[in-house]
Formats: structure tokens, sequence, C-alpha cells
């Protein structure tokens, strides 16, 4: 009964190491798939952005046009102009839930250009500055984002800044205002969408009109790519899966192997030290001698040395015996199976 309940404790065993091996066999086969195909796509995520940009002009007073606004896509006067009101009615939506933020950006640069031919699109650029009007950093939600703005652009101070400028480089030049509202989605899975809509104000004439920048709506399609696996999880991983092996195969080693504790003893030392151990067919009369027990072989193996004496091995069924002989002393190490 003992001897059978042996046997199915050692089966169990043997299970559960040919389990943990196998565990550690699949982590290492992920591990290698996951390093070599980092950079395989995952999948594809599609994400519509819409700004429904307008804008009102609100007059100054004066005695020749009656209406204090007036609506998008007419004529204005510069001399009649209080402000503009820019109205930015900005939407994301994306097709999956993804780990990111958002950047929302308004900014009004002004950009002057020699006026070397007046009203040509070619004339260089010599100077441009930005004001930021509005910034916003915040993480994105699966359900997107809905962002309505409202934002008083008064033309006054933007013009004194040209004019300013004009008078320094003594040149002439033409200028424009370009409010722009930019919103970046950026994500750790490997991709980026920006999106910019906007106007331009044109502020070296009189008489002006007032043009959309920018695509209304824009949809895309991004590869999403899978990130890269930490270094230190990589080696974590690694140290865990080979420590792992290990002790599954020395415990598969120690299952399987039917030596007892005391056969790989003698084992490890008769190969160990072959050359100073002298094997002994016959048994020795130990009360000839006088006998002197050592605790451990390695007390008789120092022995050996400083006394340049071969140690002598017999074994009788469960114990073995070394000695040294020196004189009529036996210096003896033994070791039994029993214990």
């Amino acid at each position: 009964m003992k001897k059978r309940n042996k046997k199915r404790s050692k089966r169990f065993y043997i299970a559960v190491c040919a389990l943990g091996l196998a565990g550690c066999l699949l982590a290492c086969g992920y591990l290698g798939y996951r390093l070599l195909h980092v950079r395989r796509t995952k999948n594809r995520i599609a994400t519509v952005q819409q700004n429904d940009l307008d804008y009102l002009v609100h007059l100054r007073e004066n005695p020749y046009i009656s209406e204090t606004v007036l609506p998008s896509g007419e004529n204005y006067l510069y001399s009649y102009t209080d402000h503009v009101e820019l109205r930015s009615d900005y939407s994301l939506q994306v097709s999956e839930d993804v780990d990111a933020d958002y950047t929302y950006h308004v900014t009004a640069v002004i950009v002057s250009r020699y006026a070397r031919s007046p009203g040509a699109a070619g004339n260089p650029e010599i100077m441009s500055k930005t004001y930021v009007l509005d910034f916003e950093e915040q993480p994105f939600l699966s359900d997107g984002i809905r962002l309505a703005r409202k934002y008083d652009i008064y033309l006054d101070p933007y013009r004194r800044e040209l004019e300013q400028f004009a008078e320094t480089l003594d040149i002439p030049i033409t200028g424009e205002l370009r409010v722009n509202v930019t919103v970046t989605l950026n994500s750790p899975d490997n991709f980026t969408d920006t999106f910019v809509r906007g106007i331009s104000i044109p502020l070296s004439s009189e008489f002006y009109t007032i043009d959309d920048t920018g695509e209304a709506r824009v949809e895309k399609e991004h590869h999403v790519l899978e990130r890269p696996i930490s270094i230190w999880a990589v080696m974590a991983l690694s140290a865990l899966v080979i420590a792992g092996a290990a002790a599954c195969l020395l415990a598969l080693k120690q299952l399987f192997d039917r030596r007892s504790a005391f056969h790989r003893e003698l084992d490890r030392y008769l190969k160990a030290y072959d050359d100073i151990i002298v094997n002994t067919t016959s048994p020795i009369d130990f009360s000839a001698y006088r006998t002197l027990t050592i605790e451990s072989f390695k007390e008789l193996l120092n022995l050996s040395h400083k006394t340049n004496s071969p140690i002598l091995f017999w074994r009788d069924h469960g114990e073995a015996h070394f000695y040294i002989l020196q004189s009529d002393l036996l210096f003896l190490y033994s070791v039994s199976e029993g214990l």
C-alpha cells in the first residue's frame, strides 16, 4: 500500500513539473513572438474630425450702417470694424476606444510679406509673430470630444504691430492675421492625428474679406501598431522563464534519480577525488590502530594534502569508510546509508 502511494505521489510531482516546464516553454515562445512581431499591425482605427467654424463682424457706431453685427461671407470696412467674433464648434469621433490625450490650441499669427507686387501670393514672407489665445490638454474620452468656444478678436492691436514693424524696416509690406484652431490627438499606440481649421483676415487694406482655411471635415484611417515591450520587462520575464525551467528540470532529475543520498554522496567523492582515493578490497582491522574519527570529508581531504597521504576507501554494504593511516593512527570518516 505504501509503495502504491509512493508511486502515485511520484507521478503527481512528475506531472506538476512537466506542466511547469511546458508553461516556461510557452512563455518563451510568446516572448519571442512579441519581440519578432513587435511592429506588426494590430488593427485600424478611424477618426472623424469636424469644425463648424463661423464668425460675425461687430461694427463700431457709424452714421451709414444701421446694423451692429454683420454675418460671415460679406465685404467689410476696417474703419467700421470693432472686432471679429470667431465661433468654433469642434468634434472628434473615434471608431474604437484608444489610450490617448488631445491638445486644443488656438493661435493668432501675424504674417507679413514684402509688397513687391501688391496682392501677389508669391511675395516672400519676412515676419511672423504668434499669439496664443487658448490652450488645453486633456485625456481623450471614449465617447469622443465636443468643444464649442467663442473668441473676440480685436484687429487694432495686430494692425498696430504690423505698422510698427513696417516702420522699422522702411519697406512696403502687406500683412494678414491667421487665426487657427488646432487639435492634435496623441496616442502611445503609435499614431498622431492633427486637425487645423481657421480664418485669414487681411490687415493692410481698408476694404477686406475673411477667408476660411483648412477643411471643415476630415476622415482618416490609422494603422495602430503594438507598443514595444520594455527592455526591463523582457529581462525580468527571461529570468523567470530560465529560473522556472531550471527548477523544473532539477525536480525531474531528482525524481528520476533512483540513487539514495548515500550513493550520490559516495559517487561525488569518488569522481571528484579519484586521484587520491585508493579502493581496498579487504576490510581493515580497526582494533590494530588508534582510531580518530573525522567529522567531515573536507577535514580528511585537508589532512591528506598536508601529509601527502592517500585516502583509503572500503565499502561494506550500507557503510563506507574513508581513512588515512599514519603509523599507529587511523583517521576515519564514515558514511552510513541509514544517516
